[in-house]
């Protein structure tokens, strides 16, 4: 598995409705299934296809930088869909 892409996504129904969560709300990018998966729930994937259509995904992406104070800092932006598709 190769999450070093930095791409996520969240599901918001976990954020709507807090007492059904189905996981660990943050599902990671792996570049080489292709593939979202929870990093606590190896079973728990979805394909990246999935993640693209369904409106109740939303991906991100977070990356470090050197804030103005030469502190570590990890920035998170909000990931443009379609630059997931081949």
């Amino acid at each position: 598995m190769d999450f070093s892409s930095g791409i996520f996504a969240f599901f918001i129904g976990d954020f709507r409705f807090p007492d059904l969560k189905i996981g660990a709300v943050k599902f990671y990018y792996d570049s080489i299934s292709d593939d979202f998966i929870v990093k606590d729930n190896l079973d728990l994937r979805y394909s990246k296809q999935i993640i693209i259509e369904d409106p109740d995904f939303m991906i991100f992406r977070e990356f470090p930088v050197v804030d103005e104070d030469g502190e570590d800092d990890l920035v998170v932006e909000y990931y443009e869909m379609s630059e997931l598709i081949n």
